[in-house]
């Protein structure tokens, strides 16, 4: 079991290691099971100046049906003992990083409302 700590806007967050190439950087990530990526990052948090892959552009559409255009890479995720390839979808702007549905797949979870507390069994 992972132990997950409560964001600053009492959301689930967890904390993860991202590594795309030769970036490396450690984060808090808003658990969000609409996110269809592994890995959801504003442009700004991310030094495409260390990932040599070249991205694929995809179309994406937003929770209020907005249309943007994102750039996905191939990276690994650490979530607590265990690490995940998956992809990472680098959008235009945004505060928060997000773990997503292709990373969230892979194990059990149990939310807590009352308590404000997310349990992942890996």
């Amino acid at each position: 079991m992972a132990d997950i700590i409560s964001g600053d806007k009492e959301y689930p967050c967890v904390p993860i290691e991202l590594e795309v190439d030769r970036f490396h950087r450690d984060y808090h990530a808003y658990v969000d099971t609409g996110a269809e990526y592994g890995i959801h990052i504003p442009k700004d948090f991310i030094d495409e100046g260390y990932i040599k892959q070249k991205s694929v552009q995809e179309e994406v559409r937003t929770i209020d049906e907005k249309t943007v255009f994102v750039r996905i890479f191939l990276g690994v995720v650490k979530l607590g003992e265990r690490k995940f390839k998956t992809s990472i979808a680098v959008f235009g702007h945004g505060r928060e990083v997000l773990l997503g549905r292709e990373v969230l797949d892979n194990f059990k979870s149990c939310f807590d409302g009352p308590n404000k507390r997310l349990e992942i069994f890996l």
